[in-house]
């Protein structure tokens, strides 16, 4: 689908992406390079569980994810 990150602090840093939406998933993860494209600041690093039952070190930040298609319009943490 079709999605739009921003940056919380800086309203007019956003990017245009595609997206896959994992109905099991309990959080939102995006490519690090899209964090830094827009200017979206660190605010934790934890570690995530992955399939398989691996877990990986992941740096979490607060930004804005538009989903058009589905009318979702929300800040939330992003993984990355």
């Amino acid at each position: 689908v079709e999605v739009e990150l921003a940056s919380v602090r800086l309203p007019g840093n956003r990017v245009q992406a595609r997206g896959l939406i994992d109905t099991g998933s309990s959080v939102v993860c995006i490519d690090r390079r899209l964090a830094l494209q827009i200017g979206l600041r660190a605010q934790n690093i934890t570690q995530v569980l992955v399939a398989g039952g691996g877990e990986v070190t992941s740096t979490v930040y607060s930004g804005r994810l538009v989903v058009p298609q589905l009318k979702f319009d929300d800040i939330i943490r992003l993984y990355a």
